[in-house]
């Protein structure tokens, strides 16, 4: 049976991004403080950061793509309680 972790490093690998989101979210519903699935979406995070700087590099920080994987970014860090750098937000780690 795979873990968490290797369930949504698959989907990244194929760039199915939005489904490795629901994964952890699905399981963050579940159970609120699953650690592994905090560690999963922080891999999609730096993903999906990665993938936002690269299409900026390009100056195409203005297409759909960008924007799409943005707005995905913004909502992943909801869940894992980081900024748009992947720095944790302070107030999260004192809960």
């Amino acid at each position: 049976m795979q873990t968490i972790n290797e369930k949504m490093d698959a989907l990244i690998a194929i760039q199915e991004y939005e489904a490795a989101y629901l994964l952890g979210a699905n399981i963050l519903a579940q159970h609120q403080n699953n650690e592994e699935a905090v560690n999963a979406l922080c891999s999609l995070t730096a993903k999906l950061r990665s993938d936002c700087n690269d299409l900026a590099f390009k100056q195409r920080d203005n297409s759909t793509e960008y924007h799409d994987l943005e707005a995905l970014l913004i909502k992943t860090n909801l869940l894992t309680h980081q900024d748009m750098n992947g720095a944790f937000l302070t107030s999260s780690l004192q809960n």
